[in-house]
């Protein structure tokens, strides 16, 4: 009797032990394929998992009004697949909230959220600043300081911080004073190393000014151009007759019915007004055959980017978008025919339709609304680098997130031009003068 007792409870304990293992077992497979149970709901579910990022890193986050116990970067895992209502704080940063939807097996990133100070004290950089020109590449700015010893056309380089005198301004004949009013910066050339000036009233026109070396200044005249389009560093110039001629004076080409016309590396395109139809052509280079690439109607609007090698057309009419990158074929996207384009990165198209800011990612198919605008709002972008875009609200300059449209107020500067962001530090030009405001504390 008691061997089959011993056995029977052996037979059990084997028994149990196997249940145990298949139980535990079936557990860590529910577990790994990315299931957890909801012992509120009683239901199993599949996790998702949020990533945020912040900068700078080292930021607490709480959802749903509890605050975790990780700061960013950070993951959390194991979420239940629904929104969250996310607050990021730091110390002597302005709050950020945004809500998240954490789908199931999915991950949803939060990136590179930018944090702004709490404190902002803008900062005169340039005195009695008679104007200023940004350079395509967004790092150097030229300014013309038109009175007293180092009165001149100067440059600003944001990325080192240094000042360069590049061009002396001459005095009147008839009194010590300068003639500011006679220079004008004209154009930078992409690279951001030669700037283009007009003097009036002087055999030679126009100077080309090398940023990287002050000595090198080269001296041509040019009768009433319309249009400047730059060659790597030599400036071509678009007449009234429709010829293209060099800084000589030399006809490079006619190119009759051109609107406007850029280079993109070595490629030529023009977009030319002909048989009641806007056209875009390509060529391999200045008197080379031309390429369509395409038509479309008169009151199509268009803009370069060349900082992306990229262009973009809109069709008002139909709202079709035109998308053109330097290699392949154009693409035709629809897009809302009363959009407005206002900037692009290469990525992320920002645009406007009425008092609504939406951002449009490649290919631009789907958008996704920043914000709408209280309707008394006069908004302005300004600037947009990908990460950063800054509006001017009704005489206050903004800084939009990019994740939900949140507005964080930087100062007040009527009429502001942003010049760049760099080093966490915003420069604009406001009411004649050059400022710097740092964002997040150094």
């Amino acid at each position: 009797m008691n061997k089959i007792l011993k056995s029977a409870g052996r037979l059990a304990l084997y028994i149990l032990a196997l249940v145990g293992f298949v139980f535990i077992g079936g557990m860590l497979v529910f577990y790994s394929l990315g299931y957890r149970y909801d012992f509120g709901s009683q239901k199993p579910y599949k996790i998702g998992i949020l990533n945020i990022t912040t900068a700078p890193a080292g930021a607490n986050v709480s959802l749903d009004g509890k605050l975790q116990n990780k700061k960013t970067p950070v993951d959390f895992r194991n979420l239940l697949p629904k929104q969250y209502a996310i607050k990021i704080e730091k110390d002597g940063y302005q709050t950020f909230a945004a809500t998240a939807v954490v789908q199931a097996g999915l991950v949803t990133r939060l990136e590179n959220i930018f944090l702004v100070a709490k404190t902002l004290e803008p900062k005169k950089l340039l005195k009695e600043t008679a104007s200023a020109f940004l350079s395509d590449n967004r790092q150097r700015f030229a300014f013309i300081l038109p009175t007293g010893e180092n009165a001149g056309i100067w440059l600003y380089d944001s990325g080192s911080g240094t000042q360069t005198k590049l061009f002396p301004l001459q005095k009147s004949l008839t009194s010590q004073s300068t003639e500011a009013a006679k220079y004008a910066l004209v154009s930078w050339s992409k690279s951001g190393k030669t700037l283009l000036i007009k003097v009036e009233g002087e055999p030679a026109s126009f100077y080309a000014l090398n940023a990287d070396n002050p000595s090198d200044v080269r001296k041509f005249s040019i009768a009433q151009p319309l249009k400047t389009i730059w060659k790597n560093e030599e400036p071509l110039f678009l007449l009234p007759n429709q010829n293209l001629v060099s800084q000589t004076g030399e006809v490079v080409e006619s190119l009759p019915d051109v609107m406007d016309a850029t280079f993109f590396g070595d490629q030529f395109y023009l977009i030319k007004k002909t048989e009641g139809k806007v056209v875009l052509e390509k060529r391999a280079g200045l008197a080379e055959r031309a390429e369509e690439l395409l038509q479309l109607p008169l009151d199509s609007n268009y803009s370069f980017y060349p900082e992306t090698d990229q262009m973009i057309m809109l069709r008002k009419k139909t709202g079709e978008l035109a998308w053109l990158k330097t290699e392949g074929a154009p693409q035709l996207v629809p897009i809302a025919a009363s959009v407005n384009l206002a900037a692009y990165n290469g990525k992320t198209l920002i645009a406007w339709d009425g008092l609504e800011i939406n951002a449009y990612n490649f290919p631009f198919d789907e958008k996704k609304l920043l914000v709408k605008l209280p309707d008394t709002t006069l908004v302005h972008l300004l600037f947009f680098d990908g990460q950063s875009l800054l509006t001017q609200e009704n005489g206050q300059i903004l800084l939009r997130s990019l994740h939900n449209g949140q507005g964080f107020p930087l100062v007040l500067a009527p009429e502001a031009a942003i010049f760049s962001i760099r080093d966490q530090t915003l420069y604009y030009g406001s009411q004649g003068q050059i400022w710097s405001l740092l964002l997040q504390p150094k």
